[in-house]
């Protein structure tokens, strides 16, 4: 579980955190107003769920009841309802927006407000999300995550200079093949397993080495299907250096040549110190909130109570779908990031596939693509779109990328 600090100091509110001298190898940083902040388009509250940032609860030992997937939905709802009404902002429109875990909190949040309250939220904004844990966990028997990891993968293989430029001289051009492949040739040779012809193994092998930088002879060993953490291991293992989770854009020295493992997330552990650091600044500057209690970053929620989804891989679809049929008005956007290898764009664009709406409601659900990873916005060029995009989207107006 994540605290609010990255969407409040890197991407939409009046103050941003400027990495310095840029995002992939800050060594410094500064606090500085946010030209691309939202704040001229909407009010903005921030939550931090309990166990993150400054948020405990009242005994150290109810810590639990708030650990868990529904009684997450129901803290974080009731916080929502108690905001309005303290503040009587009945008549206002409301948004919310959710990033990567916020994203099922945001589906499951929404619906649990109409369902218990009657309270109708206006839009969802999902950046960077995950609804479908099956998209996003590699397991037995699950290829799933194969598939919809492959452009991604390319992606980051590309910014690293590992595909073919002369075949492929644009990024677009790239993920316009990979996402092809994974849909077809690739997905259907992991369906066959074992049945897949030697001749189409050498085929399909061959492919999956041009977009993803990977040697022929690694991907046959690896039996077609590469983790995240392989990936992210084994494209600069000639450098010693492995890439970024959070952003395949990062790149860090790697300590140990031989694991497929990762020791750390460069993309993560390079700026967590300077946002955990700014926001806190922040808050004794602007507020005067003198706080010795440790801000968590990312909170210790474990163990997380998943007992609602036994036997099967956590998922908000029906939710989301639920929602959108009985709120035929309520607006949906989301912002995913290419070189996103914690929750891949195609994670996405398969759980907006398989919603099961009815064809008059799918113009409600809106995409916007950027070329940087989970948190975009901390790339300069990324973040003022994402401000173009969450000012169409506000003013009702769709992107005319979506078209």
């Amino acid at each position: 579980g994540s605290a609010s600090l990255w969407l409040h100091l890197g991407g939409i509110s009046p103050r941003r955190v400027e990495l310095l001298p840029n995002e992939l190898d800050p060594k410094h940083w500064k606090l500085q107003s946010n030209e691309w902040s939202i704040i001229d388009q909407t009010d903005l509250v921030f939550i931090d769920p309990v166990s993150t940032g400054f948020s405990r609860p009242e005994e150290q030992k109810e810590k639990g009841e708030f650990h868990g997937y529904q009684n997450d939905i129901e803290s974080v709802s009731e916080f929502i309802r108690l905001w309005t009404a303290e503040n009587g902002r009945w008549a206002s429109p409301q948004y919310i927006l959710g990033e990567s875990y916020g994203g099922i909190r945001g589906a499951a949040v929404a619906n649990h407000l109409r369902d218990d309250h009657n309270y109708a939220i206006e839009g969802l904004i999902f950046v960077s999300p995950v609804i479908d844990f099956q998209t996003i966990r590699f397991a037995e028997s699950n290829d799933l995550p194969y598939i919809l990891f492959l452009p991604s993968f390319t992606a980051t293989a590309y910014h690293h200079g590992r595909i073919d430029l002369q075949k492929y001289p644009k990024l677009k051009d790239a993920l316009a093949a990979a996402e092809e492949f994974a849909l077809g040739d690739y997905a259907s040779a992991l369906l066959l397993g074992d049945r897949l012809p030697r001749k189409q193994r050498r085929q399909v092998v061959a492919r999956l080495a041009e977009l993803t930088g990977l040697s022929e002879e690694y991907l046959d060993r690896a039996d077609l299907r590469v983790t995240m953490s392989r990936f992210g291991k084994e494209l600069l293992r000639d450098q010693q250096r492995i890439v970024g989770r959070f952003d395949g854009r990062f790149s860090s020295p790697g300590w140990d040549g031989t694991d497929s493992s990762y020791e750390f997330d460069a993309s993560g552990s390079f700026i967590s110190g300077p946002f955990t650091e700014a926001i806190q600044q922040y808050y004794f500057d602007a507020f005067k909130l003198r706080k010795t209690l440790r801000y968590a970053a990312s909170g210790d929620v474990h163990p997380w109570d998943y007992s609602r989804f036994e036997g099967r891989f956590a998922n908000a679809s029906d939710n989301l779908r639920e929602t959108m049929v009985q709120q035929p008005n309520m607006r949906v956007l989301f912002c995913l990031g290419y070189t996103d290898l914690a929750t891949p764009y195609m994670g996405s664009l398969h759980t907006i596939s398989h919603l099961d709406l009815p064809p008059a409601l799918r113009k409600n659900i809106e995409t916007t693509f950027y070329d940087a990873g989970h948190m975009m916005y901390l790339r300069v060029s990324e973040q003022e779109q994402l401000k173009q995009d969450l000012d169409r989207f506000y003013s009702g107006k769709r992107s005319a990328r979506d078209e």
